[in-house]
């Protein structure tokens, strides 16, 4: 359930998911306080409507996120999705395929159309280790694991839980088409804000300014 402080704004969005697609609203969020703000222009999606309204969320902030994106196909976020990804794995590994993980890596990104990654948003730190390095349980959680690799995404906060679900999915698959084990698969998914980014700067941009 969804309580709002301004009658009509959830009706509102309802309908919008009925709209022809049009400009997506500008969404600011707070989730320290709970309070989701949506802020749209008049524009032909939400049929003219000016909608400004704090939602108060009675369920889990993801489970809003997710009905946002699942009912109008809107973000909590806007801007690039800048990932970075970093891959720990044994030498021998490395050496022997690095190329061919860092492209179906990549490419487990990028043919995710809801992602919108583009083909040339591609950072990866590859960490090769010697043996006894990386240490893990080959039980736990009743696998049986002979390595170890793990991926740790570094991602911005605007995905629904399944989508990146699909991802996880998708770059466990892609590597097995290398022989690697499912199993022997460890993905981690750690997430900030557009703030905490500094994807880059040309020299002549720079800003004196603390």
């Amino acid at each position: 359930m969804i309580t709002t402080d301004r009658s009509g704004a959830v009706s509102a969005i309802d309908r919008a998911a009925a709209q022809p697609a049009g400009p997506l609203p500008t969404m600011t969020t707070s989730t320290s306080t709970g309070i989701l703000s949506l802020t749209t222009a008049p524009i032909s999606r939400f049929g003219g409507i000016v909608l400004t309204s704090n939602i108060k969320l009675s369920k889990s902030w993801r489970n809003v996120e997710e009905w946002l994106w699942r009912r109008c196909r809107l973000r909590l976020y806007e801007g690039p999705p800048m990932p970075l990804i970093q891959i720990d794995l044994e030498r021998e590994l490395f050496d022997a395929k690095r190329d061919e993980i860092s492209s179906e890596i990549h490419a487990a990104q990028t043919e995710i159309e809801e992602l919108q990654i583009p083909e040339d948003d591609k950072f990866q730190i590859f960490r090769p280790h010697g043996p006894g390095e990386i240490v893990f349980d080959p039980t736990y959680n009743d696998l049986e694991r002979r390595s170890l690799m793990v991926i740790t995404v570094f991602m911005v906060n605007r995905y629904p839980v399944a989508l990146k679900n699909r991802l996880f999915q998708n770059i466990v698959r892609r590597l097995a088409t290398l022989g690697i084990r499912p199993e022997d698969i460890l993905i981690s998914n750690i997430q900030n804000g557009y703030e905490d980014w500094l994807p880059g700067v040309r020299g002549d941009r720079l800003t004196t300014e603390a």
